[in-house]
This record gives C-alpha cells, sequence and structure tokens, in this order.
C-alpha cells in the first residue's frame, strides 16, 4: 500500500491543537473579567475624564461653500484692489499683468527688476565668501 501524501494524524493533532489554544484564551478572558469584576456590556474603557480630540468639523456636503470659496478666490485673480495700501502695494488682474510684462520685455524685466531688489535689500557680503553666489 502506497505511502499517503497527507499525514492525517498530524492534522487532526495540529487542528486539537489551535482549538485548545482558542479555548485556554477565551477562558482567560472571562476569568480577567470575573476577576476585574466587569459587568456584561461594559465600556471597554473606563476614563475618569473625557477624552476630548480637536479637529477639523467635517461637513457632510461642502459643496456650496467650497464655490463660495473659489469665487472668492477668482474675483481676487480678475480684479483689482489694494494689498497694503500703506505701502502702495496694489494687486492687479492676471490678464493686466501679463499685458505689462509683455510690454516690459518680458521675462528679463522681471529678472533685472528681481536682481536689483534682491542686490538693494541684501547685506553686504563678509570678504572671505564667494560675491553673488549661492551655496
Amino acid at each position: 500500500m502506497p505511502k499517503p501524501d497527507v499525514d492525517v494524524r498530524a492534522v487532526a493533532w495540529t487542528g486539537f491543537s489551535i482549538a485548545a489554544a482558542i479555548v485556554v484564551v477565551v477562558c482567560a478572558v472571562f476569568l480577567l473579567l470575573h476577576l476585574w469584576r466587569t459587568p456584561p456590556g461594559a465600556d471597554r474603557l473606563r476614563a475618569s475624564y473625557t477624552l476630548v480630540v480637536e479637529g477639523p468639523k467635517l461637513q457632510s456636503a461642502p459643496q456650496p461653500e467650497l464655490r463660495g470659496e473659489r469665487a472668492a478666490k477668482a474675483r481676487l485673480l480678475t480684479t483689482s484692489g489694494w494689498v497694503d495700501g500703506a505701502h502702495g502695494i496694489a494687486r492687479i488682474p492676471i490678464e493686466t499683468a501679463m499685458r505689462v510684462l509683455v510690454a516690459q520685455g518680458g521675462a528679463t524685466a522681471v529678472a533685472a527688476t528681481a536682481s536689483a531688489a534682491t542686490a538693494a535689500s541684501a547685506p553686504a557680503s563678509p570678504p572671505d565668501s564667494e560675491a553673488g553666489g549661492t551655496r
């Protein structure tokens, strides 16, 4: 008679061992619940304080508020107004800004203006550092 592919006795003992381990764990849990005098249906966590976690307030239907927020952002991009009137900083519509940029020579005018502003506001470099270099 040929030898079977599966050792039935080993499989049965393994199943019995797993079942016995489950029974032992369940009995241990019931014993601990009894020793701790936990009534059936009790809360899992008995804290002496109220736990409150602050977080974002979620909305069930945020679409109207989102539409309003997007409309406000679009108004900022398409209208002019003062950003800081005391310092003379204003915003202009994107279309106007692009026309002005093209009329002034494009990106080279912006780069020259930015480098001039950076050089004017930057403190003097120490003599041992690289002149005008970045790290």
